[in-house]
């Protein structure tokens, strides 16, 4: 997927709500309930744009579709920088989850199973199976997820490499299910699954690789515990390396 895009870069005051109806920012500007932008004077006297209400009433901060351009997270943390061609819309703007999705996906798809979609979530750990929870011995890092992993079946053959990302470094491996896995989880009706990470804290999720699919996931060391990227080609289409292309632009914040 070609990312050479010109780049915008977007500076944009904080929304406090991105749900329906006129929202105020902290710079004091309002938008519309039909996403029309208005303005008011800052204190240097100059009016700044306010954007649209996110499309997602869960995504907080989120902008929606996006112009190929360079954009910050406005409430995820830490702070994050990223490059996008035409067409890919955030979804998720939130403390702990950010999200985004290719021309050709939709969140209906994400929550699915049916779009592919590259998530960051700030504070991840091994999943206790098919149950809720942490797997047991708390293994919230990177060195104690590749551990787990390294120890599940349902993992076709995860070689791990270490990596460096926006500043962070951690590891990356391409995770598939094995052929013939028949294994469901007690809310997968039947499908088979891999679980494969969830969230912490701030950070919301339980997250299981499915049929077809493969996931190129990146554990990266943060705030003593594990921040995830994980980049999702449904269909096991040759997505991931345009993909990785869009990661290798990310840049992390303090």
């Amino acid at each position: 997927m070609p990312l050479a895009m010109c780049v915008l870069t977007l500076v944009v005051p904080l929304v406090a709500s991105c749900s329906g109806g006129s929202t105020t920012s902290a710079a004091g500007t309002s938008s519309s309930p039909s996403g029309m932008a208005t303005a008011s004077p800052s204190a240097t006297g100059t009016s700044e744009p306010t954007p649209p209400p996110c499309p997602n009433p869960e995504g907080a901060a989120c902008l929606g579709t996006l112009t190929a351009g360079t954009y910050k997270t406005r409430v995820f943390r830490p702070a994050l920088t990223y490059t996008v061609p035409d067409g890919w819309k955030n979804f998720e703007d939130t403390p702990g989850n950010f999200l985004l999705v290719p021309p050709d996906g939709n969140l209906p798809g994400v929550n699915g199973g049916t779009s592919d979609f590259i998530g960051i979530y700030s504070s991840t750990a091994a999943p206790n199976g098919c149950e809720d929870g942490v797997a047991p011995g708390t293994l919230t890092t990177v060195a104690g997820w590749r551990k787990w992993a390294t120890q599940q079946p349902g993992f076709r053959n995860p070689h791990f490499r270490h990596v460096s990302v926006g500043g962070l470094s951690g590891i990356v491996a391409d995770l598939r299910l094995p052929r013939g896995w028949s294994k469901p989880c007690r809310y997968s009706d039947g499908l088979p699954v891999q679980p494969l990470i969830t969230g912490l804290g701030v950070s919301y999720l339980d997250h299981d690789i499915l049929p077809g699919q493969v996931t190129r996931l990146y554990l990266l060391d943060y705030a003593a515990g594990a921040l995830a990227i994980e980049l999702v080609d449904i269909k096991d289409a040759h997505h991931l390396p345009g993909y990785s292309d869009l990661v290798s632009q990310l840049q992390f914040g303090t």
